[in-house]
C-alpha cells in the first residue's frame, strides 16, 4: 500500500473506526479513546466498510470500483479494526436491540461462532417469538452472511433452510434470499448451486399470496430469468425456453400483459447455439478495411465499448486483460458508435474517432480491432442539439449490446454466450471460454 494511501486510511481510522493505522505495519491497533467512543455494536460493522471501499478506490486500485464483488475478502486492516471494536462488546450482556447488529459486526471481523451465539440469542429472545418478526429477522440475517466478504454460503443456506419450512409464511423472505444465493453462485460459476437455488426462488414465488404476489412480480421474474440463465451456461436453451413460458403464465393472472411477451421467449434463448451476426462497421480501428468480425476458426470475444465510460468500466477492462492473458488465442473486438458528445463537448465524426483511437488504443493499452458505427444526425430544432437519425445495425444484431455487455463465439462460428464482463462475473466467463474448445 502507497504511503499516502496509508495515511489517509490512518486519518479516516481515528474518525471513522476505533482503531489507527501504523504506518509501519499497515495494520490497526488498539486506541481506547476512539473505542470509547462506540456505544453500538452496528458502529464495529460500518467503520470497518468504510475504510475497506476507501482502501480500494482509484487510484490505488485502478482496476476496481468501490463497489466490489462480494467474494472478495476485506482489507486485513478493516478485519482487524472489527475485531478490536466488538471486543468491547459481550454478546450476554448486550441488549436485544444490540444484538442484529453485534452479529453483523462479527461476520464483517471474520469471527463467525461469535455472530452465530449473537444471531441464535436473538431469534431466542421474546421479542423473535411472533412469526412475522422471526421470519423477518432470519431474512434479514440471511442478507447478512449473504453481503460478507467472501460469502459466507453456508450459512446463508441454513438460514434460507429454516425460512424454506415456515412455507407462505416466508415467502417473500424466502424468494429474495434464494434469489441474492442464485446471483452469488451464478459470480462463482458454481452451476449445481445457482441451480438448486433458482428452483428453490421459484418454489417461494409459487407461495406468495394476495398483494405480496403483485408487489414482487419484479423478483419473481428475476428469478425465472436467473434460472434461465443457469441452464444457458448448462448450453441447454429448450430447458431456458420452458422455465421462461412456465413462470410468465403463471405470472399472467397477476400481469396481463406478460402474455404479449411469451411468443419473444424463445427467439431470445435460441440464438444460443446458432451462426453469430456479423459486426458492422463504418470504421474499422487498428485493422484492415475488410476486416470480418467474428473470425471463424478463433474463438471470439465481441465487446461493447464506450470511451465516455471510465470509473464504471475500469473493472471490465482489468477482467478482460486476465482473459487474455488466461487465454492467449481469444480474437478480442471493440464494438463502438460515435456520438455527439465528447468529454471536451460537441465534437465532428473526425474528432469523435480520434479520441475513440486515444481513449482505448493509447490510454488503455489495447491492441485490438475497434469496429465503429457513423450515424447521421440532425439538429434539433428548439435546442440546436444533435439527435441520430439512422439506425445501427449492430443494435439489430445484438440486441443487448449495451456498454461492456460481451458476446463469446465459439470457433465455429456459433454463439455460445452473452452478458455483462465485469468482475463479479469473472469466474463465470472463465468458466464459459475455458469450456470451449
Amino acid at each position: 500500500m502507497p504511503s499516502k494511501g496509508i495515511g489517509l486510511l490512518g486519518r479516516l481510522a481515528i474518525v471513522l473506526c476505533p482503531a489507527v493505522l501504523s504506518a509501519q505495519s499497515a495494520l490497526f491497533v488498539d486506541d481506547p479513546h476512539v473505542f470509547g467512543t462506540y456505544t453500538k455494536p452496528s458502529a464495529c460493522a460500518e467503520a470497518a466498510r468504510r475504510i475497506d471501499a476507501l482502501a480500494w478506490r482509484p487510484p490505488d486500485r485502478a482496476d476496481t470500483t468501490p463497489a466490489l464483488p462480494l467474494r472478495m475478502p476485506l482489507r486485513r486492516e478493516a478485519v482487524m479494526a472489527a475485531q478490536q471494536c466488538v471486543a468491547h462488546f459481550v454478546t450476554t450482556t448486550v441488549s436485544e436491540s444490540e444484538l442484529f447488529g453485534l452479529g453483523r459486526a462479527y461476520v464483517v471481523a471474520g469471527m463467525f461462532p461469535q455472530a452465530d451465539s449473537a444471531f441464535e440469542r436473538l431469534l431466542a429472545s421474546p421479542a423473535s417469538r411472533r412469526v412475522e418478526v422471526r421470519v423477518h429477522v432470519m431474512g434479514e440475517i440471511a442478507a447478512v452472511y449473504l453481503e460478507a466478504r467472501p460469502v459466507r454460503v453456508a450459512e446463508a443456506r441454513a438460514m434460507l433452510a429454516r425460512l424454506d419450512r415456515l412455507r407462505g409464511a416466508a415467502a417473500v423472505e424466502r424468494l429474495l434470499g434464494h434469489v441474492a444465493l442464485t446471483k452469488q453462485a451464478i459470480y462463482m460459476d458454481d452451476v449445481a448451486l445457482a441451480e438448486l437455488e433458482s428452483q428453490a426462488a421459484i418454489r417461494a414465488s409459487k407461495d406468495l399470496t394476495g398483494e405480496s404476489r403483485s408487489t414482487f412480480i419484479w423478483k419473481s421474474r428475476e428469478a425465472a430469468r436467473l434460472a434461465a440463465d443457469v441452464q444457458m451456461r448448462r448450453n441447454r436453451p429448450q430447458d431456458a425456453i420452458a422455465i421462461m413460458t412456465q413462470a410468465f403464465q403463471d405470472l399472467t393472472s397477476v400481469d396481463p400483459r406478460l402474455a404479449a411477451d411469451i411468443p419473444r421467449i424463445p427467439p431470445y434463448y435460441l440464438r444460443q447455439g446458432s451462426p453469430a451476426p456479423k459486426v458492422h462497421a463504418s470504421r474499422w480501428l487498428n485493422a484492415s478495411t475488410d476486416m470480418m468480425r467474428p473470425a471463424v476458426g478463433k474463438r471470439s470475444l465481441i465487446l461493447f465499448v464506450d470511451k465516455n465510460c471510465r470509473l464504471n468500466c475500469e473493472n471490465g477492462y482489468a477482467v478482460l486483460r486476465r482473459l487474455q492473458a488466461q487465454y492467449p488465442d481469444l480474437d478480442v473486438t471493440f464494438v463502438a458508435q460515435t456520438g455527439s458528445y465528447g468529454r471536451s463537448g460537441v465534437l465532428t465524426q473526425d474528432q469523435d474517432l480520434q479520441e475513440i483511437s486515444q481513449h482505448f488504443t493509447e490510454r488503455l493499452h489495447f491492441n485490438v480491432p475497434i469496429a465503429v458505427w457513423l450515424p447521421t444526425y440532425r439538429r434539433r430544432t428548439l435546442d440546436h442539439g444533435l439527435e441520430i437519425t439512422s439506425t445501427n445495425p449492430n443494435d439489430e444484431n445484438f440486441p443487448e449490446g449495451n456498454t461492456m455487455v460481451a458476446y463469446f463465439v465459439d470457433r465455429k462460428g456459433m454463439l455460445r454466450y452473452w452478458g455483462d464482463l465485469k468482475q463479479d462475473t469473472e469466474l463465470l466467463w472463465r468458466g464459459v471460454i475455458g469450456e470451449t474448445p
